[in-house]
């Protein structure tokens, strides 16, 4: 029996109804059709063929017939993961990123060169946190939730831990970012008497708080007039210029950013606004 034969006898087994299965299936034949490998597709792979396919008719049910063709792939064993699991549609509230209020990278670059420390042994700490903010796009709760032994120098990686809003991911980091760490990671226990595990510490042996970061970075303000600094706007600034400067793949900028959707993503494309309305409509997550 051929695979999307079996993919039929699944959709009845599924009780789908007959016209949703004769629907299903001409997507399908398309969808194989047009791609050849697309049963070893990766969530990156698959992102991109949804936005090639954005324009095309009743694409809502294309992108159900694909979703729940991955999900009968994984369960009768011809993979074992499912790439389509967390792209979902809906519609919500449009919101675009407001690219002329976004910091370049060489206004970033500024920021960690240009800091003007009140103490002299938090230069260091100060230089980490603002590196993991302009070259990782960290958030400062995902900043502030760094540990100790989630850095390894060595391999010259960041472990970042899941928050509400966004995925666990592991980081690689910048050449820049070795030595500030490295000289941090020395002086760090002489700020930390009780033994704390987060790796950025207060002059007051206590673990550095997102407002802390927000007030450090309140005090750049003068060095970018007529922008704001602060950790929202600088993160928008770095995913920007991996989709927009780098080029870097939607899929790709996703799992970096930790986005939960690529619907998240899509806001960062500098596009046409009724194209980026509609790539937005297409990959909204609505839970289901």
């Amino acid at each position: 029996m051929k695979r999307i034969d079996k993919f039929v006898a699944y959709m009845q087994k599924e009780k789908k109804t007959s016209e949703t299965i004769k629907s299903y299936r001409y997507h399908l034949d398309y969808f194989i059709n047009t791609n050849p490998r697309g049963d070893k597709y990766s969530y990156g792979d698959l992102t991109k063929v949804l936005e090639k396919e954005s324009s095309r008719g009743a694409y809502r049910v294309f992108v159900a017939a694909v979703k729940l063709y991955y999900q009968f792939l994984l369960e009768h064993g011809y993979r074992n993961d499912n790439p389509a699991r967390l792209i979902k549609l809906g519609s919500r509230k449009e919101h675009f990123v407001q690219f002329q209020e976004l910091l370049t990278r060489d206004e970033l670059e500024e920021l960690l060169t240009s800091r003007e420390n009140r103490y002299n042994d938090t230069i260091e700490r100060n230089q980490v946190i603002i590196s993991f903010l302009i070259y990782q796009g960290l958030t400062s709760q995902e900043i502030t939730n760094i540990k100790v032994d989630d850095i390894d120098l060595d391999a010259c990686t960041v472990k970042i831990r899941k928050t509400a809003m966004n995925k666990k991911r592991v980081m690689g980091l910048k050449p820049k970012q070795i030595m500030p760490l490295t000289k941090y990671m020395e002086i760090r226990d002489d700020l930390n008497r009780y033994s704390h595990k987060s790796l950025l510490m207060s002059t007051r042996n206590q673990p550095y708080t997102v407002d802390a970061i927000n007030r450090m970075l309140g005090q750049l303000k003068h060095l970018i007039p007529g922008k704001k600094v602060n950790a929202t706007t600088i993160r928008q600034s770095v995913i920007a210029n991996w989709l927009n400067a780098d080029k870097i793949e939607l899929g790709d900028v996703q799992l970096l950013a930790g986005h939960r959707y690529p619907s998240s993503t899509i806001r960062y494309r500098r596009a046409d606004p009724e194209e980026k309305r509609k790539l937005i409509n297409n990959f909204h997550p609505l839970a289901s």
